[in-house]
Parts: structure tokens; sequence; C-alpha cells
């Protein structure tokens, strides 16, 4: 074996050894045409199969077909609901689910007979939810299209920006989903809005509706409760400290906010950066990152 050969590997095992000890594990993003972010998800050691990043569902959800050829056996039926409606699907436990070296061992999932129409036409085997993410602390970086999952709390001291606790709800105060306090133009309170990267699209779920300035003519919007009138608008949302990016929201009547306990959502593409440490139960939307 030639000395460059040697040194070559020495290099790429002791890269592979700081990653370990960092706890860090950084891979890249695939970009769909409609605003999708797909994974590629290790299952039971197979893999990598492209999986919808959605921190908007408690749970993650594979496709039958896919378990089915890694004879992964299906549990009790069930039903999930999905943009179509309710859907059949089945309570299945993997031995491992990961992302690169990082993983969750006897993860309870949800097999499906199939996806939304537009999420199955990208190639998608499924959606990796908050069940497995809330493991972690991690870094969605939509200048670099990468996913940083840090295991160790480590990436949480590397990250300035202003904190935003992430507040309780359904699913308990250590875990469930990302949501934080946010304050619209034009309303006199704040709201709780889920930080969702399984959407392109903001959605305000409490009424009135037409508290927006320049808001447009209502129009049919598909949404996970059916088709519902809402009225599309440009919003700038605010902190407590500063005012963030302009982006698309639609106020929806009819659409309820008490499955998830929020008010609305606002999507992870609005933003150059979005982190979120379960660890330190607090959300950064465009952080700045420092290098290690």
């Amino acid at each position: 074996m030639s000395r460059t050969l040697l040194l070559a590997l020495f290099c790429a095992l002791r890269a592979a050894a700081i990653q370990e000890a960092r706890g860090e594990t950084l891979v890249r993003l695939k970009n769909t045409s409609t605003g999708y972010l797909l994974v590629p998800v290790f299952i039971n050691e197979s893999g990598p199969y492209p999986l919808l990043l959605d921190t908007g569902s408690t749970g993650t959800m594979i496709c039958n077909d896919l378990l089915s050829s890694l004879a992964v056996p299906l549990g009790n039926e069930t039903t999930v609901d999905s943009h179509t409606g309710a859907a059949g699907a089945q309570a299945v436990k993997l031995g491992k689910i990961a992302i690169a070296d990082i993983g969750v061992a006897d993860l309870e999932v949800v097999g499906v007979a199939s996806l939304p129409s537009d999420l199955a036409r990208t190639g998608a085997r499924g959606i990796l939810g908050e069940d497995f993410l809330r493991h972690f602390d991690f870094l969605i970086d939509n200048r670099s299209h990468t996913l940083t999952l840090d295991l160790e709390s480590n990436l949480l001291h590397r990250i300035a920006g202003e904190k935003l606790p992430l507040l309780p709800n359904g699913m308990g105060s250590n875990g469930g989903l990302p949501i934080v306090e946010l304050h619209l133009p034009d309303r006199f309170v704040s709201l709780r809005f889920l930080i969702d990267s399984g959407s392109n699209l903001g959605l305000v779920l409490t009424p009135p509706l037409t508290t927006f300035r320049g808001i447009n003519p209502p129009s049919q919007l598909h949404t996970l409760q059916g088709g519902s009138s809402c009225h599309l608008a440009r919003v700038i949302p605010e902190t407590s400290t500063s005012i963030l990016p302009v982006f698309n929201m639609a106020a929806c009547q009819g659409l309820r906010a008490d499955q998830k306990d929020v008010d609305g959502t606002v999507p992870t593409n609005t933003f150059d950066r979005v982190f979120v440490s379960y660890s330190g139960r607090f959300a950064v939307l465009n952080p700045d990152v420092r290098r290690p």
C-alpha cells in the first residue's frame, strides 16, 4: 500500500472519528420541483430510501411495498389522515431507522398503502416525522440543501440568533412538535405556529379571516381536512425582537387547530436556515452558524 493511500485512509478515519465524537451527521437533501425536502434514510440497515422530511408530522410513515420488500411484518390495522382523506395503515416496529450513522432503534411507525399523489411522484417512499427527529437537535440549511443531526447537543453552542421557546403541545412538554410563538401584522395577540418542513405554504387556522392587509379573493385549497375556502396573503411575521422574511400564507375557513394545538404553520423554506433544539427546548429561525 502506497504512502499516499495510507495517508488518505488515515485522514478519512480521523474525520470519521471526529464526526462520531461530535455526535453530528450531515446529509444532503433533495429539493423537489414541488418544494418537498427528501432525506436519504436507512431502514433496518438497508437503503438509503428517500423520505419526506416533515417536522409537521407527529409520526413516521413508510410505504407498505417497501416494508414488504424488506420482510418487515405488518401489525394491526389502523387509519391515518392523508391529503386524500382516511387511508388504511398498519402499525410497524422497525429494528432501526437511521440517517447516515445516526439512528433510532425499535421505532414504531405506520405502514401506509400509498402516499398523496403529488408526493408519490417525487419518488418518496414515506414520511420521516418528529417521532424520529425529536431524538436530536437538527439544522435544516436551505442554502446548502443539507440536514445536520446532532446527538450530543454540541451544535446548539455554535448557533447564534433569537431563541424562540418550544411551546408545550399535545405530544407532551418533552417531545412533540416544534411550535413557537409569532406575531402577525394586524393581529392583537401572538399565535402558536408549527415550524413545518412538509409544506411550502403557511396556514393560519384561527378566525377572523379578513384581518390581513392586501388579502386576495378566496380560492379553493385542498388540505388534510378536505377542500377549504382560503384567502391568500403575503405576510411578515414578527418575534418579540425581530421581523422575519415575508412569505405566502393561507387563511382557511373550517380548518381546525385542535389536533396539533396550533394556530397556524410556517414553512421552513421561508428561511435560509432553521435550527430546532429539543435538548435546549428552543428554535432559531435564520440562525448564524459558527464553524467548529
